[in-house]
């Protein structure tokens, strides 16, 4: 009962999304949303044309999955290398939700996950929804990618935590994005990770972060360095006691001479 009276809006919200869409009558869809899937069409179509897009398609069927998986992955790498540079707080969040709390990153990524794809079937069957659904898509991708940034963080903490090896943020995202890379490669598991792993933590650790930051106002503490930083500062640290009872008077004595 509680579960029902928590989601009854969105429960009633998509029985009637539902109706319209298997009903597969354009007079049931407000004349706005039947223009803008016209317009959306016609956009589509002059880009296809305009970039050659169908030439690129048909070149790209030519080259192995293999190498196309390669060029997608070093891509995202270099986009959350960018993330690192601009956002890595955030993606520092984000990992240590992962950290802190991974069941409720699971769950929630599941949810998403799920709702995402029974969202875009339901745009692809209906009458007017097929190029809202390459929106939609095209924006999930583009969550994905920043999601992938704090999830490659949390694979590479964790890989040094269990070598006991210390390192800092943008090692951990070097390594984790590497060993994500490797994982995609692998036979029969790497496309249970490429689709559904990896997309599920990233969804999850993305939303757990929007709600700690945006919601409750709940940031975790960062159980590792940010920064390279601190390893000149324990060089200096140990220079220091090195030296701390050592007479140096005998060598300057010798420069001066």
């Amino acid at each position: 009962m509680k579960f029902l009276k928590k989601y009854i809006g969105a429960i009633f919200v998509s029985i009637m999304v539902l109706f319209l869409f298997f009903m597969g009558n354009t007079s049931l869809y407000p004349e706005f949303l039947i223009s803008a899937s016209a317009g959306v069409m016609n956009f589509a179509e002059y880009l296809i044309q305009a970039f050659n897009i169908g030439d690129i398609i048909k070149s790209l069927k030519s080259v192995p999955a293999w190498l196309l998986l390669g060029g997608y992955l070093f891509l995202r790498s270099l986009f959350g290398a960018l993330m690192m540079f601009v956002l890595k707080p955030d993606m520092e969040q984000g990992a240590m939700t992962l950290v802190n709390t991974p069941m409720k990153v699971i769950k929630y990524g599941i949810m998403i996950y799920l709702s995402v794809d029974v969202f875009l079937f339901l745009l692809l069957i209906s009458v007017i929804g097929a190029p809202f659904a390459v929106a939609v898509f095209l924006a999930t991708r583009l969550l994905l990618l920043f999601g992938y940034v704090p999830l490659s963080i949390f694979v590479g903490y964790a890989l040094e935590d269990v070598l006991k090896i210390k390192g800092y943020t943008s090692l951990y995202y070097f390594l984790g994005a590497f060993v994500c890379f490797l994982c995609c490669f692998v036979p029969i598991l790497g496309r249970a990770f490429l689709f559904f792993v990896f997309p599920v933590l990233s969804y999850g650790s993305l939303y757990v972060l929007m709600v700690n930051k945006y919601k409750i106002k709940h940031s975790h503490k960062v159980v590792f360095h940010s920064s390279a930083s601190h390893r000149s500062f324990k060089k200096k640290k140990i220079l220091s006691i090195i030296v701390k009872d050592v007479d140096f008077t005998d060598l300057e004595e010798k420069n001066e001479n």
